[in-house]
């Protein structure tokens, strides 16, 4: 069963998708913050609710998380970054992987970006954070080197541009097992090098498998390694299909695995301002998108207030609303073919109670907790729902289990699976 469906989700993921246009179309009709910093990540959130599995879903998510990570974050929070850098990195990735391009020219060509000269700004700090970021490479002595290379290289503070200069160095630099002489050698060759598919791929595994021990990260880096990947997709791919990641792991979800697995799960309608009041949420329980200079924290916070929003998101927009004006943009929330009277086995309270826990949560509910909701739901409830050929009864049944389930930590959590 569970081969099946992982690999007719692999069979999907390699379609070409044909509701493009109309997930644009409908992206195009919600509501956006006013700050345009904010509006494009927004927007970036609301591509990945609207759009079906897909070759097409499946590149504009790996640029998401990427721009989620230290490899390619637009670090937004800076102030010599724009407003539109969010989309100058998150887009770039999205086309070029739309056109092929192999992750190191893709590399490549955010290296000698503006939005990358944005990021770091000097040919010191830019020359170190390329070597530590791609290829893991925190020894000082190279620092200089690759300084003298992006000699030529600078931010114009005043217009905030990138210039590249014509008095470029002539010396040559040992670096990456050659020399390189110029900035455009220095990115070319840093791409070229073994230490960047280990240092992509481990920033990768970092982003997954934050709880891992070193050995357990180098297991997994070295299988995906091995077998030589020449896309980022390659990568991800291999992750959310393996063992590791489907099995084994443990570890908090970020937001958006929670969130867009329920609302593609229970045919939710985002009402206008949903991505709006999400990327808010995110931001105040620090999983801010495409923001942090650094990319987001391996580990998801759990301090009391972060983890208060990240409950307080998923319960209250997600998991309590219930849409019921079918004509009414500002009215979101789960609709009611989640709960049909159609759909096999759910005529009875415990079938439909059943049906939602397999359908949120991926299992059976236990004895007690059918018990407890159907003694709830028929004893004690305002409306006292008994009979699920009413669709009032089907909708206040769906409503407690839904709050029931909105307190699990399961909902948040990735747990161990025994075979």
């Amino acid at each position: 069963m569970r081969e099946k469906l992982c690999s007719t989700i692999q069979a999907r993921l390699a379609e070409h998708n044909s509701d493009i246009k109309k997930a644009e179309q409908e992206i195009a009709q919600k509501d956006y913050s006013w700050s345009e910093a904010d509006s494009n990540r927004e927007k970036i959130l609301a591509r990945l609710m609207h759009l079906d599995l897909g070759k097409e879903y499946l590149r504009r998510w790996v640029a998401y998380v990427l721009t989620q990570n230290i490899l390619f974050s637009p670090a937004n929070s800076l102030e010599t970054v724009q407003n539109s850098d969010i989309y100058g990195v998150y887009n770039r990735l999205v086309r070029l992987m739309d056109d092929d391009y192999s992750m190191r020219m893709i590399t490549y060509l955010q290296m000698i970006s503006e939005e990358n000269w944005r990021r770091f700004r000097s040919p010191e700090d830019n020359g170190r954070e390329m070597l530590e970021i791609f290829t893991l490479n925190f020894n000082d002595a190279d620092v200089p080197k690759s300084a003298i290379t992006l000699q030529n290289w600078r931010l114009n503070r005043r217009d905030n541009e990138l210039i590249i200069g014509l008095d470029e160095n002539d010396v040559p630099q040992n670096l990456f097992g050659t020399t390189v002489t110029t900035g455009f050698d220095f990115y070319r060759e840093l791409v070229k090098s073994s230490a960047f598919l280990n240092g992509v791929t481990t920033r990768i595994v970092n982003q997954y498998f934050p709880q891992y021990t070193q050995a357990q990260k180098s297991h997994v880096i070295d299988a995906i390694v091995g077998s030589n990947p020449t896309r980022f997709e390659d990568i991800l791919l291999q992750i959310l299909f393996s063992k590791e990641y489907l099995l084994n792991n443990s570890r908090m979800k970020m937001v958006e695995e929670t969130a867009l697995y329920l609302v593609k799960s229970s045919d939710f309608y985002d009402k206008r301002d949903f991505h709006r009041s999400m990327r808010d949420r995110m931001d105040k329980m620090h999983q801010s998108p495409l923001n942090y200079k650094l990319g987001r924290d391996n580990i998801v916070p759990t301090d009391t207030l972060s983890f208060a929003y990240y409950y307080d998101f998923v319960r209250r927009y997600i998991m309590n609303d219930a849409k019921h004006d079918e004509y009414n943009d500002w009215d979101g929330g789960w609709r009611f073919a989640f709960i049909a009277p159609t759909i096999e086995g759910t005529d009875t309270i415990d079938g439909l109670i059943d049906y939602i826990f397999e359908t949120i949560l991926a299992r059976h509910a236990t004895q007690e907790e059918l018990d407890t909701i159907r003694n709830y739901a028929v004893n004690e409830a305002r409306g006292k729902y008994t009979d699920m050929s009413i669709n009032n009864h089907r909708l206040g049944v769906t409503e407690i289990t839904m709050e029931y389930l909105s307190r699990l930590s399961e909902l948040y959590r990735f747990e161990k699976i025994e075979e």
